[in-house]
Parts: structure tokens; C-alpha cells; sequence
């Protein structure tokens, strides 16, 4: 016995490229069944079909045969009405890195990307969204603008003519070791608005008596022209990059991130910074910020060893340099962004911090860690304790232990000496 399914398609579905609308199943077992599977697309190679954003429908029918005839299964076909109407279809794609992952902390690389329209609607106020994750692991480069562009109008297709495509780029800025998902999702304004509601339409069955109501979904069309393109037909488009080891000790480094906690927090500067001004080094969090204090142990008078600096008050904390450390308290946590460089430019001399007996809170300026041994070999065994601070608690370092970037330092010291970082 051979039986056959033919899918039957009219003037506005189509079957997909490499389909067959006949399928030969060969025989099928008493109680037995098998699936069979076409793909079609809504749409027709006449100019005329959408004009002015109209909605059609179709019948696909599907017809099984069988060369043996069954008077009492017989042969049976089942049909349904779908619906096709003109909407715009976004598609984003990463088209070009440069330059090409792996990525330096702190060097910048350009995204290319494309949006295209494979709709037939015009897509009215498009943009694309560009998200990172982890969050805050790369960001826009300084000076590009927002994570947000605004691209216009994308036309929709037409029968014999290209899709509609966009153009455009981000320029970023590596900001942490790790690996981070970019994504490119694009949005628009539909410009017919097709949305399809979904109710229901009710009958009583006659052949009981009226007293049963048989119901099936009824989709009611609504248009609106420039209702944002619905979800399912915006594709984004993501890869992923790897950012490496910092850059060497060199003048070129110009920025550093540092996390800071709600609460206390003990900091200092890995960079020489541009501007020593506290509301300038504090400029990117000083919403946040509620006090400063430094601790300066080269001052005679223990009363006056204690400076304190509040965001728009007047303070007698008025630098902040990379020799000390600093207790910033945080109202919320938020990220210090440190602009400067690894060493001034020749003819100046490197840094020299010096350091008193007692007590003294330095920093540690450098952008890579490094054991405490190796950071504070100028002063050798003179001195005796140390400890950072962190999740709310002290932790003593020893000289094998390394000292970290941003970090802030108590430091016992039995002989007046001068770090060299």
C-alpha cells in the first residue's frame, strides 16, 4: 500500500525552497502513524499583495492518499486559515572586531555591526542597545556617545529588490580581566502596527439539543501604524571577547577602575594622577561619597595628623596623592575611575614616598600586585606589622603576602625610610 501527503498551498503561502508538496510515506501498520513536516513562507512574488499594510489569508490543506481505498477510514484531508500580513523584521550582525580579541585592560577596539529589515513593513525610529556582560566590564569610549544609537528609517523589502540594511559602530574601552558578552539589540516603530488579538468565537452544538457551546480562538486584527516591532521579530546579535594582563609599567597608562563598597572603604592610587585636586580625583563617585580622611604620620602634633574632606564643604583634605591611603567612606557603592600615568615624563625623577616611625598609612602605586617584600624592599626589615582592609575587616600582610592595586596600607615602621615604588 503506498500513501501520500500533499500539502496544498494557494496564492499567498508558498512552500520554502527544497520543498516537495507531495511525500511518499510508504506503507503505515494498522494503528500505526508517521509525521510528516513542510515549510512554508507567507508571502507571494506579487507587488501587489500588502499595498497599504493589508492583512490576507490562506488555506493550507494537506490531503492524504492511499492505492487502497478504505470504505471505512476512506481517504481524508484537514485544512486551517492563517493569516499573513506585512510587518518589519530586525536582524542584527557583528560584522568586525578591531583589533581582534584578546584585548589589553585599558585598550580601546572598534564593534562594526549591521541591521537589517527582512520585512516587508518599514521599520520607523530604529536604534540598537549595546549591552555587556559582565556589566561595567567594557564601556563606551570616552567621547562616543552613549550605549544607545539612533539609525532612522529601514525600509521593508520589496519583490526584486535587496533587503534594507544599516550601518554602524562602537568604539569601547577594555575595563576589566575577564571575558565579556557583548550584544547588539536592535528596535524600531513598525510602520503598519499589525497586532493580532486573541479571543474567542462560540457556537451550540445542535446535534445536542443547543445545550452545548463548542468554542475555538478567533484572532481579531488591529493596526496601529508605529507600534513598536514586537519581540519575536528582533534578532540581536552577541560575541565575545577576552581582555588580558594590564599594560606594562609604562607612561601610556592613563586610567584605572577602582570598586568601592557602601560603607568603608581603604583605597590609595595606582596611577600618578593627573590632577592631585580631591574633587577632581573624586569627581566620578563624589555623589556617593559622604567623607574622606587621610592620615599624614610626617605631621608632629597627633591632633593634626587627621585630615577629612566632604564633597561640597569646606575641608582642610585638598589633594590626594598616590604616597597615602585613604579612608573613603561610601553612602553606595560605585566604581572610582583614577586618571595618570605610571611615571611623569622625562626629565622627571620617578616617585619617592617617605615614611615615618610609627604608624603610617601609605599606598601602593602600582597597577599590578606585588608582594609586600618586593614593594617595600627600600625599607627592608624596618618594618614590623601591616594590614589591609577589606570586607569589613583588618587582615594582616606579610612579606610574602601581595599587596593590590587600589589598596590602602597601615604600616608599622621602626626606622624613618623612602619607598620606591
Amino acid at each position: 500500500m503506498a500513501i501520500s501527503a500533499n500539502g496544498g498551498s494557494s496564492e499567498y503561502v508558498t512552500l520554502a525552497d527544497g520543498q516537495s508538496a507531495e511525500i511518499n510515506l510508504g506503507t503505515i501498520e494498522d494503528g500505526d502513524f508517521k509525521i510528516v513536516t513542510w515549510t512554508l513562507w507567507g508571502g507571494s512574488d506579487h507587488d501587489w499583495d500588502f499595498q497599504g499594510c493589508g492583512v490576507v489569508n490562506d488555506t493550507i490543506c494537506v490531503n492524504a492518499t492511499s492505492d487502497v481505498f478504505d470504505d471505512e477510514l476512506g481517504n481524508n484531508q484537514d485544512d486551517v486559515e492563517v493569516s499573513i500580513y506585512p510587518a518589519a523584521f530586525l536582524v542584527a550582525t557583528i560584522d568586525d572586531i578591531t583589533p581582534a580579541s584578546p584585548f589589553v585592560v585599558c585598550e580601546e577596539f572598534v564593534v562594526d555591526y549591521t541591521v537589517t529589515n527582512y520585512g516587508v513593513a518599514d521599520a520607523w525610529n530604529t536604534s540598537v542597545t549595546l549591552s555587556v556582560n559582565p556589566d561595567g566590564s567594557v564601556r563606551i569610549a570616552e567621547g562616543e556617545g552613549g550605549y544607545t544609537q539612533y539609525l532612522g528609517t529601514i525600509a521593508g523589502w520589496s519583490w526584486g529588490a535587496p533587503f534594507n540594511s544599516v550601518e554602524g559602530s562602537f568604539t569601547l574601552h577594555c575595563k576589566a580581566l575577564c571575558e565579556s558578552t557583548l550584544t547588539i539589540t536592535p528596535a524600531g516603530d513598525d510602520e503598519c502596527g499589525w497586532h493580532a488579538l486573541v479571543g474567542e468565537e462560540c457556537w451550540q452544538d445542535g446535534d445536542n439539543g443547543g445545550d452545548y457551546w463548542e468554542c475555538e480562538p478567533q484572532y481579531n486584527w488591529v493596526q496601529f501604524a508605529g507600534l513598536p516591532i514586537q519581540s519575536r521579530f528582533i534578532i540581536p546579535a552577541s560575541q565575545t571577547v577576552k581582555q588580558v594582563v594590564s599594560k606594562p609599567m609604562t607612561g601610556d597608562m592613563t586610567e584605572y577602575d577602582i570598586s568601592l563598597v557602601s560603607g568603608w572603604n581603604l583605597v590609595s592610587l595606582p596611577l600618578i594622577p593627573t590632577s592631585t585636586a580631591i574633587a577632581t580625583v573624586l569627581a566620578d563617585v563624589d555623589e556617593n561619597v559622604d567623607i574622606v580622611w587621610m592620615y599624614d604620620a610626617s605631621i608632629a602634633d597627633p591632633a593634626l595628623r587627621w585630615k577629612s574632606w566632604v564633597p561640597g564643604e569646606s575641608s582642610d583634605l585638598t589633594t590626594m596623592t598616590a604616597q597615602y591611603g585613604y579612608w573613603i567612606n561610601m553612602d553606595a557603592a560605585d566604581t572610582m575611575t583614577v586618571y595618570g600615568v605610571e611615571l611623569k615624563p622625562a626629565p622627571n625623577t620617578p616617585p619617592a614616598y617617605p615614611v615615618v616611625t610609627g604608624w603610617n598609612l601609605i599606598g601602593f602605586k602600582s597597577t599590578t600586585a606585588r608582594t609586600a617584600g618586593d614593594f617595600l624592599a627600600a625599607i627592608g626589615g624596618d618594618w614590623t606589622r601591616m594590614y589591609a582592609y577589606g570586607n569589613a575587616k583588618y587582615s594582616a600582610v606579610s612579606s610574602d603576602d601581595m599587596m593590590n592595586p587600589g589598596k590602602g596600607y597601615w604600616i608599622a615602621v621602626t626606622a624613618a625610610g623612602t619607598i620606591y615604588p
